[in-house]
């Protein structure tokens, strides 16, 4: 099964539509509508280099990500896009990685806090 950054299958077939609307323009351009394609395509590109260049998360972008993944809880319509919107300097693809990155740090302290206390309360016992 394909992850998606959608909550439902609603979402995922209009994204699906918006995309293949998207194609059908670019198929249909004219040659002044075509450049612009060509520009936005590059600009996307560009950016994506860009960030993959920036290389680790910032403490600053980790706490956007944290207070923007709290601000869109799941089932919110598009809640991926509205989280990257909050850290524009992070692609989709980037964002959704690090916080499956962030939960999993997230729960291994939780385990590590609760190994701990079971250790300290058979160290008393």
């Amino acid at each position: 099964m394909i992850k998606t950054p959608y909550a439902s299958l609603e979402e995922n077939e209009a994204a699906w539509d918006k995309i293949m609307e998207r194609l059908d323009e670019k198929r249909n351009a004219t040659g002044a509508q075509k450049e612009a394609f060509a520009k936005e395509d590059e600009e996307e590109k560009a950016k994506e280099v860009k960030v993959e260049e920036q290389g680790e998360w910032s403490p600053e972008e980790t706490a956007k990500l944290i207070t923007a993944i709290q601000q869109f809880p799941a089932g919110n319509d598009q809640r991926w896009m509205y989280i990257q919107e909050a850290i524009a300097s992070r692609t989709l693809k980037s964002v959704i990685y690090q916080s499956l990155e962030v939960v999993k740090q997230v729960e291994d302290i939780k385990k590590a806090k609760a190994l701990a206390e079971k250790n300290a309360a058979k160290a008393i016992e």
